[in-house]
């Protein structure tokens, strides 16, 4: 799911989640709270402004969310990892 609709912004030392399904980002918010991980949604994102995003922030969210989820696709995961890898403020 993060591999498709998610982003690691590496500047911003954050990830997010899109949807335009709002009962979908908080199940996802949901289950990111099963593991220990807050989270944050938005509303205002895409073309018509109609698009949810769910914010990943802090050194402790982030390496949580690369130790026990992760993406599936390398790219991602390099960026991921280069956030958690060096010391965030």
């Amino acid at each position: 799911m993060f591999d498709d609709e998610g982003t690691v912004h590496p500047h911003k030392k954050i990830v997010k989640f899109y949807s335009v399904n709002l009962s979908g980002v908080m199940q996802v918010q949901s289950l990111l709270q099963e593991f220990g991980i807050n989270s944050r949604i938005y509303l205002g994102y895409g073309c018509k402004r109609n698009v949810y995003g769910l914010v990943i922030v802090g050194e402790i969210n982030l390496r949580k969310f690369a130790n026990e989820i992760g993406f599936g696709l390398e790219r991602k995961m390099t960026k991921l990892s280069k956030i958690v890898n060096r010391k965030l403020h």
